[in-house]
């Protein structure tokens, strides 16, 4: 699962040649618990357990339904690792080597893709196991393998299957269990929409991944979503369900005639098809209004746009395939651009004078990818961080630049609001402080994208409530009143913007014809009216100082753009509210079980291999046939593996051969820490040709190479540069068999070794740039390790 967030478009690796292994995935300060239902291990850390025990009813709760109506047969254990690391909500799930999903905790933003949900964890969830169902399903000779070589990749053919088909299956249940989810968002629609406009609509090889330009790696996801969608309207849900089943039998990346045996149509007929239907459904929206001005023609992500004081400079952030993300400012007098400051991730710009507040997402402890704040000067391009792992985004300063408002990730993954006292001091020139407000605290609310109101004495702010609707809420800051200017139940109300006046705030919907819209709730309480109705969608609302013109986001097939139409109130169409919906109560454990009491984390219950993989090598003109086996622990502490070849044949060798003594090679690694530790041991044989013989033989002696290798292995990731320090020693010893005789040699070793890459891959790259790539190791062999001589390298 991905969302908006999730660097989509933009294939940023850094990447250093040689390091040992993949870190670790999960911060080395979290102490794992487990709770142990009728189908589930999940495991937890600190600071979970009331998030960990409501995941253990919702998973039982999918478990005894969702199998049923998706036809697939569920596996008789699934381990669930819940983490409240990350600020981007995600999920992954895999069948190897054993059923595992990994949830992040927090939720979502209500403008990501991703973010229509009254309850993440359960649409998280219903979206990972739903690859789960269809991922590790095995049939015939598939079914045969998995007897045969246990959970190995060959005997799960689905795996093999295009990522529309993958992705595209999970998130058509995930909306059609929870009602919400990207099939009934404005925003995924409106894409979906636009790339079916073009001529030929889109293609199919277009949405199998991979895909660089827009929609990037959100085009599998939708397309797929709402082919399956199509499918099930035209077939039912039924014909949909034996696809999987059909595939989970098939020879890999053959799977595409499972349409015609099930649909009587082949795929590429099908898809030509559901395009058509996707253009038929396009909202009869005006293109743009006659007096509409496009400001930017970026396309892919274009977001966040804000206005200084004088309304001539607008500051907004652009992410694509073609460099680092940053934030830019256009003269929209003079139509000059210039870049701000680069900017990866975040989702909020706050513009007061010359100064830019705006979130950022950085690593911390190489896996946690942490939101913080920062400022930059317009005037002198400097920047200055703000926070350190303080979890905090989506910030706005008050008009008098005095107080600032922000979004804090709490311990059960909500978005809370922060608000903070702005000083002159530190580094960036301000420092923050915390302050009360009258604001009540709400533990079942997450909130987004705050906004002062234009004397500072009110807030408006996104609130979804646990299992409740989307609304915009303007709170009294001097007593705390609450007033809920927009509600809906089944689609989003984000992104709130006050007039200069106070008299109405602006806020981006899709209630109407799956399609985001600007529309405006007067303070006066007089009703709810509708600001744009253009095709393509507008979302991101900015008002001009002078309260004349709309900024706002809009899209085309080649993705986001920036907008600007002329504000008439006198214009806007009043619309019919939607009734309040009290929020139900929380999910609770289902009737199959109360769960068992927590224990604590063990590895070993998922570290032994679940599948073993045969071999063969060729090495020295000499084949050998063996098997490999590894394993690891759920929490992708400890791995290990073992491989072992077998010589089938020997030659006329000096001094006769060791029949019968296999190769092998056995590791470990140790990776919740920073550095990691390992170590490697290995036996292996080689056959050294010496000169022919007369009668033509070529005889050969037998080199016998033991070697026993530990070392850390310490590397440092951040978003612009990473780095590896590596230090091993390492204790060989060589056997050279002569007839008769046995030469002996040792060769201990000290190995040391930095490197450091600064060079950025962005989609059209070739090969890295904008940095540098640089190393150094060392070698040095020593009498005084057990080494026969001295030797550096």
């Amino acid at each position: 699962m991905k969302g908006a967030g999730a660097r989509v478009a933009l294939a940023l690796a850094l990447v250093l040649a040689g390091a040992a292994g993949a870190a670790g995935q999960y911060q080395p300060r979290l102490r794992f618990r487990v709770i142990a239902t009728d189908h589930f291990r999940i495991y937890f850390h600190q600071g979970e357990d009331p998030l960990a025990r409501r995941l253990a009813g919702i998973v039982e709760s999918v478990w005894s339904t969702l199998p049923g109506r998706v036809r697939l047969q569920a596996p008789a254990l699934t381990h669930v690792v819940l983490a409240n690391q990350d600020d981007e909500a995600n999920g992954l799930a895999t069948p190897l080597p054993y059923c595992t999903v990994r949830l992040s905790a927090v939720w979502p933003a209500q403008s990501d893709l991703i973010g229509n949900a009254d309850d993440w964890l359960r649409l998280v969830f219903v979206h990972e196991y739903t690859h789960i169902l269809q991922l590790n399903q095995s049939a015939g000779w598939a079914s045969a393998a998995r007897r045969v070589f246990g959970r190995s990749p060959i005997a799960f053919p689905n795996l093999f299957l295009p990522e529309w088909q993958i992705e595209g299956f999970a998130t058509y249940w995930e909306t059609r269990v929870t009602g919400l989810g990207r099939l009934k968002g404005g925003d995924s629609a409106a894409i979906v929409r636009a790339r079916a406009s073009l001529p030929g609509g889109e293609r199919i090889d277009r949405a199998n991944g991979g895909l660089v330009a827009w929609p990037g790696g959100d085009g599998s996801y939708l397309e797929g979503a709402w082919f399956y969608d199509y499918l099930s309207k035209r077939f039912g849900d039924e014909a949909v369900a034996r696809i999987a089943r059909i595939t989970a039998g098939r020879f890999f990346y053959l799977a595409s005639p499972a349409f015609t045996q099930v649909f009587g149509e082949n795929l590429g007929q099908l898809w030509k098809e559901f395009q058509r239907d996707a253009r038929a459904g396009t909202p009869a929206f005006p293109p743009l209004p006659a007096e509409a001005r496009r400001l930017t023609r970026r396309g892919d992500v274009v977001t966040s746009p804000q206005l200084d004081g004088s309304g001539h400079l607008l500051v907004y952030s652009v992410r694509n395939p073609d460099g680092f993300p940053a934030m830019m400012a256009t003269d929209l007098v003079d139509g000059t651009t210039r870049s701000v400051a680069d900017r990866f991730g975040g989702s909020s710009v706050s513009v007061r004078g010359s100064k830019v507040v705006f979130d950022q997402t950085e690593l911390s402890d190489n896996v946690a990818w942490r939101s913080d704040l920062y400022m930059t000067d317009l005037q002198d391009g400097t920047s200055a961080r703000l926070t350190r792992d303080a979890r905090l985004l989506e910030p706005d300063l008050s008009p008098d630049g005095r107080r600032l408002v922000c979004l804090r990730v709490s311990d059960d993954g909500r978005r809370e609001l922060a608000f903070f006292g702005v000083t002159r001091a530190g580094e960036a020139g301000v420092s923050l402080s915390p302050i009360e407000t009258p604001i009540a605290s709400d533990d079942r609310a997450t909130y987004g994208s705050p906004r002062w109101s234009p004397d500072g004495s009110q807030l408006a702010v996104e609130r979804r409530r646990l299992a409740g609707p989307s609304e915009v809420v303007v709170f009294d800051l001097v007593n705390g009143h609450e007033q809920v200017a927009a509600s809906s139940a089944s689609s989003r109300n984000m992104q709130p913007v006050w007039m200069p006046d106070g008299s109405a705030v602006l806020f981006a919907s899709d209630r109407f014809d799956q399609s985001f819209q600007v529309f405006a709730a007067p303070t006066s309480g007089t009703g709810l009216r509708r600001v744009t109705a253009v095709w393509g969608g507008a979302g991101d609302p900015e008002v001009s100082p002078d309260g004349r013109s709309l900024i706002y986001v809009g899209s085309d097939a080649t993705g986001y753009d920036l907008f600007e139409i002329p504000l008439e109130p006198t214009r806007w169409e009043l619309v019919p509210t939607e009734p309040a919906v009290a929020p139900p109560p929380p999910t609770v454990v289902p009737a199959s079980g109360t769960p068992q009491p927590t224990s604590a984390y063990s590895p070993l219950p998922t570290l032994l291999p679940r599948s073993w993989t045969p071999l063969a090598d060729t090495t020295d003109g000499r084949v050998r046939v063996g098997f490999g086996v590894a394993g690891t622990d759920v929490l992708l502490r400890h791995s290990f593996g073992v491989t072992a070849l077998w010589r089938l044949s020997e030659q006329e060798l000096v001094g006769g051969a060791h029949r019968g003594r296999p190769d092998w090679t056995a590791e470990y690694a140790y990776e919740r820490w920073r550095p990691t530790f390992y170590v490697a041991a290995s036996d292996k044989t080689s056959i050294l040709a010496l000169a022919p013989l007369d009668n033509g033989s070529v005889p050969g002696v037998e080199l016998r190479q033991q070697d026993l290798e530990a070392g850390v292995a310490l590397p440092i990731q951040r978003v612009r540069q990473a780095q590896i320090w590596q230090a091993a020693f390492s204790a060989e010893r060589d056997t050279l068999t002569l007839g008769d005789r046995d030469l002996h040699g040792k060769r201990n070793a000290l190995r040391v070794g930095w490197a450091i890459n600064t060079a950025k891959t962005y989609g059209r790259s070739i090969s890295g740039e904008d940095g540098v790539a640089a190393g150094i190791t060392s070698e040095q062999v020593r009498t005084a390790f057990g080494a026969d001589g001295n030797a550096d390298a």
